[in-house]
């Protein structure tokens, strides 16, 4: 057994929520920011005699640029970085543009000759200039050790520039300048032989603005993925990034008052400052090696299948099932990365990948690598594609541990969670643990409110689960719960071949016979759910058939069964009720024909019967479809549909 005592310790960040303005951007990064080194160059230098002098042969600065002929001044600003980077010595330049060929290549030729190194990358082209997706393919072209990412428009001092260079190439992975009051110049500035910036007058006109520069080594800036692509826009990348640098084992030199910056400050959106906060969120988890997947390109160069060793034992003690189909490298990586960075040792985790049938042979190669190349990895090829279900009662037939999980090809575990579960089951003799998820859909990183489960310390333990029926409100996913596997073959559990629903006809089927069902506030596993049946109830598809549609008045069929036996009458009313508004809302998400609307009427009829009498469990927005169904009124109900189509 592992000892609590030993878990290993998650970082003590809290969660940030959103406010109106970017003021919040100030007080978390300064908050993480002090955890690093944070003061002058001058003074760290003065210390410090032995550093490296500045060699430029080992420096690209890279320059990611749209150009717009509808901005002079923006083009101008440029013209006047070029000129100062002659200036100051720097040698290899990297100009990453989108868009525009024609345009940025006059002036590019214009600049050729001037150093030892330039050339004009051209990604891309998004409707929005997609910034750090334009700094990651120059960092791939880049063949310097040292890279120095720069806007357009941002003037650094030379000693700063030297200094920063000298940093990195001494002790330092990453120097990182942000200013929060960056002076904006409004007058046209005009470089002289011997320009620097005690030239710039001080009744130059200034804005508050962000400005960040980063110097760094390019092998660490890969191995964290480099820039998030997902920022699609100019805004909060770099602090994302800054974040992850933090929370990582990288060094780093934080410094303010650093540049001076040419152009009007940009407005942010609330959807991007959201974003940023989801990032922290997440990294505070511990999951920044699952994380650096950001940019797909570099996720897979930087690590796929990388020399990693560990113990071989036949000794596991977990199991955790992953069924895949048509998996993609990024993510089925991405998961089992997860995997290797459990505190409880990846070599003490039996890992059984079920490849349900996949049709794409770079998938199949795939599952067969891993069962290769990993001991603990055992791989399970079925001929017959049928659900994800299937797979999973496959998987659990091939373990050999005492306790089992499931976890989707697209999730990613908590680093600790394993150990956390195990030492749980093995503590209380209990035959399920239910943990926390977060759940990554509609932009919000966050666990999910357990209020009404009044837990204790964040913790509950039921006899059963008629002890709190609330525990029916907790989400029917995978990889949020861990089970005995010896109560699961005693009482036959297992999925049943649907693929809508079979999640939640198995969860409540485990719930009704469990006995000492151990529920922690503790996340567990990153998802992405599509759809939602209500507040806390979830369901992981997007896109249903008429098939799909049938199999979950089975599943609802099923469900009831255990109600009638299990619940009073006014219990599993409502129950079903729930389930009978999800069902209506997923009908605009299915393509149906008239006959189809007839037969999912006819399929449904029986259920609808149920609550015929409480018509006012159904909502509002549901009610005049519920009427048609519960009359069949099949026309009516055609129509009704095509209008919420619209």
């Amino acid at each position: 057994m592992i000892n609590n005592d030993k878990l290993s310790p998650r970082r003590e960040a809290p969660f940030f929520n959103l406010k109106s303005n970017s003021e919040l951007l100030n007080v978390y990064i300064h908050l993480e920011a002090s955890t690093k080194e944070s003061y002058s160059m001058d003074q760290f230098i003065s210390c410090n005699p032995k550093i490296n002098k500045p060699d430029y042969d080992k420096l690209t600065v890279i320059i990611p640029v749209r150009y717009s002929e509808d901005n002079d001044e923006a083009m101008e600003n440029f013209y006047i970085i070029l000129q100062y980077l002659e200036y100051i010595g720097v040698k290899h330049i990297i100009i990453s543009e989108e868009d525009d060929y024609s345009k940025m290549n006059e002036i590019f030729n214009k600049w050729e000759d001037k150093f030892d190194d330039i050339s004009l990358l051209f990604t891309q082209s998004h409707d929005e200039f997609n910034k750090p997706n334009a700094i990651n393919e120059a960092i791939k072209k880049c063949i310097t050790p040292i890279v120095a990412i720069m806007d357009y428009d941002v003037l650094v001092p030379k000693n700063s520039f030297d200094q920063s260079l000298s940093l990195v190439d001494s002790f330092y992975d990453f120097v990182y300048a942000s200013n929060n009051y960056v002076k904006k110049i409004n007058n046209k500035i005009e470089l002289i032989n011997d320009f620097n910036f005690e030239n710039i007058k001080t009744n130059d006109n200034y804005e508050l603005n962000y400005s960040n520069i980063l110097f760094c080594k390019k092998e660490h800036l890969m191995k964290l993925g480099a820039y998030n692509t997902s920022f699609k826009k100019d805004y909060y990348f770099d602090e994302e990034l800054l974040l992850r640098i933090i929370l990582s084992e990288s060094t780093l030199f934080y410094v303010n008052d650093y540049s001076y910056k040419l152009k009007s400050i940009n407005s942010t959106s609330k959807n991007d400052l959201q974003h940023l906060i989801n990032q922290y969120n997440l990294l505070i988890y511990n999951n920044l090696d699952v994380l650096i997947n950001q940019n797909e390109d570099l996720y897979r160069n930087s690590i796929m299948f990388r020399d990693d060793v560990y113990p071989d034992t036949s000794n596991y003690l977990i199991s955790v099932i992953i069924p895949v189909y048509n998996c993609e490298f990024f993510y089925i990586d991405r998961c089992i990365t997860s995997l290797k960075k459990q505190t409880i040792g990846f070599e003490n985790i039996e890992v059984i990948l079920v490849d349900n049938a996949s049709t794409h042979q770079p998938s199949i190669d795939l599952i067969k690598k891993y069962g290769e190349k990993y001991n603990n990895i055992k791989t399970i090829f079925l001929d017959i594609h049928s659900g994800a279900g299937a797979a999973i009662n496959t998987g659990i037939k091939a373990t050999t541990t005492e306790y089992i999980t499931f976890l989707d090809q697209e999730d990613y575990f908590i680093n600790n969670i394993c150990e956390i579960a195990y030492n749980n089951m093995e503590n209380e003799y209990g035959d399920m643990l239910i943990t926390n998820f977060i759940n990554l859909h509609n932009n919000n990183a966050k666990s999910q409110n357990w209020k009404f489960l009044n837990l204790n310390n964040k913790e509950k333990t039921l006899i059963n689960c008629f002890k709190d029926l609330d525990v029916f409100k907790i989400s029917p996913i995978t990889g949020n719960k861990f089970y005995r596997k010896k109560f699961l073959l005693k009482n036959n559990l297992k999925y049943d071949n649907f693929k809508m629903g079979h999640q939640e006809l198995f969860n409540e089927k485990t719930l009704f016979k469990a006995k000492n069902i151990k529920i922690i506030d503790e996340i567990s596993v990153i998802t992405e759910l599509k759809n939602s049946i209500d507040k806390n109830f979830k369901s992981a598809t997007l896109k249903y058939t008429k098939q799909d549609l049938i199999d979950y008045i089975h599943v609802m069929d099923e469900c009831y069964k255990l109600y009638l036996i299990n619940f009073s009458r006014d219990r599993r009313t409502s129950t079903i009720a729930t389930k009978l508004n999800y069902f209506i809302n997923e009908l605009v998400n299915v393509s149906l024909s008239r006959q189809d609307m007839k037969i999912i009427i006819d399929e449904s009829y029986d259920l609808f019967k149920i609550i015929k009498d409480k018509p006012y469990l159904i909502s509002k927005k549901n009610t005049p479809i519920f009427n048609s169904f519960i009359t069949k009124n099949y026309e009516e109900a055609f129509s009704i549909y095509n209008d919420l189509l619209k």
